[in-house]
C-alpha cells in the first residue's frame, strides 16, 4: 500500500474545503441549477445560482425500492414559482450532487447522489417544495394498450385513415395490404408466430 509524502501531506492539510449540495431541474424550456454554497459555483461551463435549500423525508433502500426527498427551496422572489407554473412539472429531471470546492473557489467535482422526476410540488408565500421520486416508481405505470395481432383502430377512423371506396375490414394485416393501407396497421403482426416459443434472457446455455 502507497503512502502519502510528508510533503504532499501538509499541502493537503494546508487546504480548506468546504463542501456544498447542487439541484438541477430539468424543465421543458429551461435548465435550472442552484447550490447551497454561499457564493455562485461555476463547473463544467454551468453556473450554480446561490439559494436557500433544504432536504427531507429522504427515504432509501438496498432493495429495488422506490427512493424519495423532498427538495425545499426558498423562493422569496417567487422566480421558481413562475417556472412550476408555467408548465406541469411533473415526471421532469431533477439531480442532487454533492461537491468540494478548495479556499480559492475552485470546484475539485461534484458526485451525483440522487437522479429522479418531480413527483409533486407546492408553493406557499416564501418556499417551493419538491417531492422528487426514484425513476423507478415508472414501473407501476400500467400500458393502456396491449399487444393483439389483430388491428385495434376502428376501420376508416382516425387512426385508421382509410378512406378508399371498401366497407369492410376484419382487421387482419392481410386485410390491410388489400386495402393498400398497411402502413397504418396497429397491430403486432409477429405475435401469433411468438406464441409458445421458448425466449432466452442473456447468455444462449451451450
Amino acid at each position: 500500500m502507497k503512502t502519502i509524502s510528508t510533503a504532499i501531506n501538509a499541502q493537503l492539510e494546508a487546504e480548506q474545503f468546504s463542501y456544498f449540495y447542487t439541484v438541477e431541474l430539468r424543465l421543458s424550456a429551461i435548465t435550472l441549477y442552484y447550490t447551497d454554497a454561499d457564493r455562485p459555483v461555476h463547473y463544467n461551463d454551468i453556473r450554480y445560482t446561490p439559494a436557500p435549500l433544504a432536504f427531507a423525508d429522504i427515504a432509501y433502500a438496498a432493495a429495488l425500492s422506490v427512493d424519495q426527498v423532498t427538495v425545499e427551496f426558498g423562493n422569496a422572489s417567487l422566480a421558481l414559482s413562475a417556472y412550476l407554473l408555467g408548465e406541469d412539472a411533473r415526471n421532469r429531471t431533477i439531480i442532487i450532487s454533492h461537491g468540494v470546492m478548495n479556499a480559492a473557489g475552485t470546484v475539485l467535482g461534484l458526485t451525483n447522489l440522487f437522479q429522479g422526476i418531480v413527483g409533486e410540488w407546492e408553493l406557499t408565500e416564501d418556499r417551493a417544495t419538491i417531492r422528487a421520486l426514484n425513476e423507478l416508481v415508472l414501473w407501476r405505470k400500467r400500458p393502456l394498450r396491449t399487444a393483439s395481432a389483430t388491428c385495434p383502430w376502428v376501420f376508416k377512423g382516425t387512426e385508421c385513415t382509410y378512406a378508399g371506396a371498401e366497407g369492410w375490414c376484419d382487421q387482419s394485416y392481410s386485410r390491410c395490404a388489400e386495402l393498400g393501407n398497411q402502413a397504418n396497421f396497429g397491430g403486432f403482426r409477429f405475435l401469433p408466430a411468438l406464441m409458445e416459443k421458448q425466449l432466452w434472457w442473456g447468455r444462449v446455455p451451450r
